[in-house]
């Protein structure tokens, strides 16, 4: 584990100490409300992301369900040929090996209007695109998630360490 650098932290602190009190001066408040928008903001950042992880969960449920549904409604006829048979008389479909005699039967058009194979066929690539993705951003935003929820304060530290730092590295 690497130890940090004390140096380091000490120049943070005396670069909040030095700028944080004059910029709430300027905007005419103390740093006492700075600090609580800085913890309100991060409960927000969580709940935001908590917010943003769920839906698109939600969202490639739904695909993957409308896909799974339509799947089982689903034809799946080829556009150039098809086992199903019509029944002259009755009108009964059926597929080629249940005809018995071929001379009553004449054969079905393939469908090509066909709704369910359709979705499932749009519907599964959308489903699991969404839900990699409501993967990965649940992955990459659990840090400021379960930090904003359980700890606000230590991202509004974290914030005011991001913004001190390019300006700290600039004196350097």
């Amino acid at each position: 584990m690497k130890e940090p650098d004390l140096e380091k932290t000490q120049e943070y602190i005396n670069f909040v100490k030095q700028n944080l009190e004059p910029l709430a001066k300027e905007i005419g408040t103390s740093v006492e409300w700075l600090w609580g928008i800085l913890v309100q903001q991060a409960r927000v950042e969580a709940i935001t992301w908590l917010v943003v992880v769920i839906l698109l969960t939600v969202k490639s449920f739904i695909f993957l369900l409308i896909a799974y549904k339509s799947y089982k409604k689903a034809t799946f006829y080829s556009p150039y040929s098809t086992d199903k048979w019509k029944h002259k008389k009755t009108g009964e479909i059926v597929d080629y090996y249940e005809t018995g005699d071929i001379t009553e039967y004449e054969k079905v058009p393939a469908d090509k209007t066909n709704l369910e194979g359709h979705l499932v066929y749009w519907c599964t690539p959308i489903g699991i695109a969404l839900m990699v993705l409501s993967i990965t951003t649940a992955t990459l935003s659990l840090p400021v998630i379960v930090t904003g929820l359980v700890n606000p304060e230590y991202r509004a530290i974290e914030r005011i360490v991001e913004f001190a730092k390019p300006q700290i590295k600039e004196k350097l």
